[in-house]
């Protein structure tokens, strides 16, 4: 357990003490060292969100969806009556202008996020310019293209916001960092010097399950093994429902 990050211990102790906490008690140690892992939790809790994962990443990620869902619709829409040769020419060369202006590839979409902000700023006044053009595309559901472009250079714009807060909350001082380091290994040693406890236990109890040491720390064993196969900056697994 000693390449857990800060972000595993967090979730490793909230999975100990709540979804095994019935297990947890039926173990005399426990009374010394529930309430210890509840001082490391709360104390990992209070630190900075950049020490404990990735600041708004949920945000980020739930706004480039947005923005990629939208930019797909747009361009295959365009793509349709862009291949079909009846389309009328008028209608065709709105296509090609909102197309030139808007949303010119799909590539766009693999971008970087500050490189996709960057666009979606860009590309901001066009939203109005081809206003009309975009007007003369009905989408399944109500509305217009509008609604589709307006939503994906928005999502856009907003992950600009996002990435500025981002900066803002993943810069802790260097005060904060050493105090996160030493929770961290002070947490990781008790951790530790409970599994040893658990076992000394289960050695003179036969009341005890015999996998009683799994049971408690099978999910911060799978937290472990997923960090040294991924590496530091992998996402932590989920906890076991």
């Amino acid at each position: 357990m000693k390449n857990l990050t800060l972000a595993d211990l967090k979730l490793g102790l909230d999975n100990l003490i709540g979804a095994r906490g019935q297990a947890l008690a039926r173990v005399r140690c426990a009374d010394t060292y529930a309430p210890l892992l509840k001082q490391k939790l709360s104390g990992i809790a209070a630190l900075p969100a950049a020490l404990t994962g990735t600041p708004l990443a949920k945000e980020l990620d739930q706004t480039d969806l947005t923005h990629d869902e939208m930019a797909a619709g747009v361009w295959h829409v365009l793509e349709a009556h862009l291949s079909i040769s009846s389309t009328p020419a008028a209608v065709r060369e709105a296509a090609q202008r909102i197309r030139q202006d808007l949303v010119p590839t799909l590539a766009g979409t693999q971008a970087a996020y500050p490189d996709q902000a960057a666009a979606a700023k860009e590309r901001e006044p066009a939203l109005e310019r081809r206003k009309a053009d975009l007007q003369m595309f009905p989408v399944a559901g109500g509305g217009t293209l509008y609604d589709w472009a307006a939503a994906h250079v928005q999502a856009g714009v907003k992950m600009d916001s996002l990435l500025s807060s981002r900066a803002d909350l993943a810069a802790p001082s260097v005060t904060s960092r050493k105090q996160a380091g030493v929770l961290r290994n002070s947490t990781v040693g008790l951790l530790g010097r409970l599994r040893a406890a658990v076992r000394d236990e289960c050695s003179v109890r036969t009341d005890l399950p015999q996998n009683t040491e799994e049971q408690l720390f099978s999910y911060l064993d799978a937290l472990s093994s997923h960090r040294a196969a991924k590496g530091p900056a992998a996402e932590p697994l989920a906890p076991p429902a």
